[in-house]
């Protein structure tokens, strides 16, 4: 099968929708279940952290509880494991060579190291 790229950018419509329907899914996912442990468990019923962190950053965590923390640390695990110009942000399996979709057979061209990749998700955690 043809493997068709969006528009003139060099990258394929099949990456857009593993980067937008699965990789953004997951990231969401693991930074939802991050909230529960380190806002509900950790700040709310632990005293060891509020020792740890003192109660100014413990009271602007419980605070942030919702849709700040969750937009704030999607674009930090965006940082960590979707932006830059290395194989693993364009294709978390690029070592395989099964299933070419994930791996470079699948092209991508200047999204995961783009400017305004960057700064979107900069203003997302600022």
């Amino acid at each position: 099968f043809d493997n068709p790229m969006a528009g003139e950018s060099g990258t394929s419509i099949s990456w857009w929708i593993l980067f937008l329907g699965v990789r953004q899914i997951i990231m969401f996912e693991f930074v939802r279940v991050g909230e529960v442990f380190w806002v509900e468990v950790m700040a709310l019923r632990s005293k060891l952290f509020n020792m740890a962190v003192g109660p100014y950053v413990s009271l602007a965590v419980i605070q942030s509880q919702g849709w700040p923390y969750i937009i704030c640390f999607w674009a930090v695990c965006d940082f960590c494991f979707l932006y830059g110009n290395y194989e693993f942000p364009k294709h978390w399996l690029y070592w395989q060579n099964k299933l070419d979709i994930f791996n470079a057979s699948n092209p991508v061209v200047g999204v995961t190291d783009h400017p305004t990749y960057m700064r979107l998700l900069a203003s997302c955690i600022f």
